[in-house]
């Protein structure tokens, strides 16, 4: 989906829920969310990298412990 169109959500615009783009984000965003809650204490490498794609920043040192739920 393009990041124009997603922009905008926030402001109170009206959106198609079943649009299949944004289906498909959710989805995506879903499967890190998923691989992140697998990762395993020890793992601090693999969660870094999780965490990089899932939000805009990552301050340095972050943790957020798995068991992580967020719907986008």
């Amino acid at each position: 989906m393009k990041k124009e169109k997603l922009k905008h959500q926030p402001d109170g615009v009206i959106y198609d829920p079943a649009d299949p783009a944004l289906i498909q984000e959710q989805q995506a965003c879903q499967t890190l969310m998923e691989a992140y809650n697998q990762t395993t204490v020890t793992d601090e490498a693999r969660q870094q990298e999780l965490l990089q794609q899932m939000f805009a920043e990552v301050g340095e040192d972050s943790f957020i412990q798995p068991g992580l739920m967020s719907n986008n």
